[in-house]
């Protein structure tokens, strides 16, 4: 997978099950500019998502648990309402027999 990042705003964490990353900075001219920093954390983990405060999605993403079956996708796969439809179907059908 290749993932270009070209922006002064923070970019969304990456994840990877891969053994190994590769990193390259390529930069323009410019010398003035402020420079580069990374954070990276190496785990054995098989959830990346450790705190009870968040829910892991099926692409390894993390959001925070509250927005799990919220009605809206904050997972990019959509797992974080996959679970939910027919909670929410069921939900629904009751709302139309009371009317």
């Amino acid at each position: 997978m290749t993932r270009t990042l070209c922006s002064d705003l923070r970019p969304p964490p990456y994840l990877s099950r891969q053994s190994a990353v590769t990193v390259i900075l390529a930069t323009d001219k410019i010398k003035a500019s402020r420079g580069f920093v990374i954070r990276f954390t190496a785990t054995r983990n098989s959830s990346v998502c450790s705190s009870p405060s968040l829910f892991e999605c099926d692409n390894s993403e993390c959001i925070p648990r509250a927005r799990v079956c919220d009605g809206v996708f904050d997972c990019v796969d959509g797992s974080d309402e996959d679970r939910c439809r027919k909670r929410a179907l069921r939900s629904l059908s009751v709302v139309f027999n009371r009317c």
